[in-house]
């Protein structure tokens, strides 16, 4: 019975021993990939957060707005909604508008683009990138 503990406990801590060289090494892979300077800067914030094990918080803290306290998400919800809805309110009664603009007498005559333009155009998107709900990518 005592051999088989002592057995026991030798496999156990070469285990450990096995587990901790792993994390390690799989540790420096990942610092190593990260110094490298050929990373995509996602790949580089991914892993990063990653080896920094930062749990990212998807809970709004308590809000304060014009006194005003919000701290379960109902409440959270309506005082946004109040801070959005002012933002965006126009006024009933509009402005006095200038009566006379001033007339722009420049026009476009010619519009030119070479296969060139398009080609650097479209060089420069990114591909990873949703695009817009008009379906453009930015």
């Amino acid at each position: 019975m005592h051999n088989t503990v002592i057995t026991w406990q030798r496999k156990r801590n070469e285990v450990t021993r096995e587990i901790r060289y792993a994390k390690l090494n799989y540790q420096n892979k990942k610092i190593d990939q990260i110094n490298s300077g050929n990373i995509h800067v996602k790949e580089w914030y991914k892993l990063t957060k990653q080896l920094f094990n930062k749990q990212s918080s998807t809970t709004i803290p308590t809000l304060k707005y014009e006194g005003k306290t919000a701290s379960d998400d109902i409440d959270k919800v309506n005082l946004l909604n109040t801070v959005f809805c002012k933002q965006a309110t126009i006024d009933s009664e509009p402005d006095d508008l200038p009566t006379n603009f001033p007339c722009a007498d420049s026009r476009l005559l010619s519009f030119a683009i070479s296969p060139q333009d398009v080609k650097d155009a479209v060089s420069v998107v990114d591909p990873s990138k949703a695009c817009s709900p008009d379906m453009i990518i930015n």
